[in-house]
Formats: structure tokens, C-alpha cells, sequence
């Protein structure tokens, strides 16, 4: 989505991305009827149409839409670990998983493109 957000801007074309929750064909065995009936995919589709409106001016967000709920999904990261001097190895990751994991102190990036910035940066 970034990659194309940044290729749009000198045509004025603007990328979102959508996580819709709706009951389907590949989802309905996995949740009751009840539950199915609530994720009408006409109940996603109003976030649908307005990111494809002109009225949209709107860049590089992700959104949620499902059961009637619409919400812009933020990508967060944890401070997580760094391995200088040598190469990480996977009992290294299976050691701090808790470290790399916790969320309690977490940056937010708008963009995939600030997070590799930051990572990069700080190597």
C-alpha cells in the first residue's frame, strides 16, 4: 500500500488499504449463524465506496469495517531487541520473546516506510 500511496502522488491518486470483517463462504464454518449474520458484507461496504469517493482525501491508513463498526487501524511497533556484532540466532528470539513483544512501550509510525527509517537509523 505505501509503495503505491508514494507512485499515486504525482498523479493524485490516493491508496488506502481495508481489513473488512464480513461472514463469507471461506469464514462462515468458522463462526455461528448468528455470528455470520452480523458480518454482512453490505455492512462493510459503506467504507467501501467512501475510499474509493472523491469525497476521500485520505492517504496510507488502513481501516477496519465489519458488523456495522468503522475505524482506522494504527501500525505500532514494540522497542523490541537488537543484535549488534553478530548474527541473531533463533535461541536469541526464543530468550527475549516477552522483551520483543511488549507493546507497553510502543512508537507509532504512519507509514511501513518511518518504521524502516527508524529500525535502519538506529543500527
Amino acid at each position: 500500500m505505501n509503495a503505491l500511496r508514494l507512485e499515486g502522488q504525482k498523479y493524485n491518486i490516493i491508496v488506502n488499504a481495508l481489513a473488512p470483517v464480513a461472514g463469507t463462504r471461506m469464514t462462515e464454518s468458522l463462526m455461528t449463524p448468528e455470528v455470520v449474520a452480523k458480518l454482512k458484507p453490505e455492512y462493510v461496504s459503506p467504507m467501501v465506496a467512501y475510499l474509493c469517493s472523491e469525497q476521500c482525501q485520505r492517504t496510507g491508513e488502513i481501516w477496519s469495517a465489519g458488523a456495522g463498526t468503522f475505524a482506522r487501524i494504527e501500525y505500532r511497533e514494540a522497542p523490541g531487541l537488537r543484535i549488534t556484532g553478530r548474527s541473531p540466532t533463533l535461541e536469541d528470539v526464543a530468550d527475549n520473546i516477552d522483551r520483543i513483544a511488549d507493546l507497553s512501550t510502543n512508537r507509532v509510525f504512519r507509514t511501513s516506510s518511518e518504521e524502516v527509517a527508524a529500525v535502519v537509523g538506529s543500527a
